[in-house]
């Protein structure tokens, strides 16, 4: 009996937390606008709480898809282009602004282009000591700012993501001849590490010996 419920709860599990996370950013996206869409539906809204509640948030969602799809056809054209180049601009003079613009500028080129990868390649390096190893993704090289303010050479960036949350870890900057290269894709790099260990490519979790 016990084993039958962990298997459950294994293929449950993914199935729930996806849910439950892309609510969670949705709710995110949309309660900034909800009260406006609301007011749009007037007196329905009132009569019917909870089924404006999940009407508003469809609108909201529609209404920022044909936006984001308008706006990226418009920034095709010379005039437009031309408008957020200067908007552009405008921001990355703005102390504070710049630093917050670049940075999510960057993470979402990196993030939504099919173009390029946020990490390429995934080895072995010594960590957190010498005696042991840790799987790490190859980032990009560490800028120059970086490199000329060692002596020894640090050619290669290398995120350590921490286990079972490997949105979180370490950015490891140290010099090619310590990484180990192995024939192991990112993706299942991180089921490796979400389950610490204990799910492999081609490997289910082990089951109970305990029969109840």
């Amino acid at each position: 009996m016990k084993r039958y419920f962990i298997t459950g709860l294994i293929c449950l599990l993914p199935f729930v937390i996806t849910i439950f996370l892309l609510v969670e950013v949705l709710n995110l996206i949309t309660d900034p606008f909800v009260p406006l869409a609301e007011h749009l539906l007037g007196r329905w809204a009132q009569t019917h709480p909870a089924l404006a509640l999940v009407t508003s948030r469809i609108l909201v969602l529609l209404f920022a898809s044909l936006f984001t799809l308008i706006l990226g056809t418009l920034a095709q054209k010379y005039l437009v282009a031309h408008l957020l180049h200067r908007l552009q601009s405008l921001l990355q003079k703005i102390p504070l602004i710049r630093v917050i613009y670049r940075f999510t500028k960057d993470v979402a080129k990196v993030t939504l282009s099919s173009e390029e990868k946020l990490f390429s390649q995934t080895v072995l390096v010594p960590f957190p000591q010498t005696d042991s190893l840790a799987i790490g993704l190859v980032s990009r090289p560490p800028p120059p700012c970086i490199t000329n303010a060692v002596q020894s050479e640090i050619e290669m960036a290398i995120f350590i993501p921490s286990a079972p949350h490997p949105i979180s870890g370490f950015l490891l900057l140290t010099s090619q001849k310590w990484v180990k290269p192995i024939d192991m894709s990112t993706e299942d790099a991180f089921k490796y590490i979400i389950s610490c260990g204990t799910v492999t490519e081609n490997q289910q979790p082990p089951e109970e010996n305990t029969h109840v």
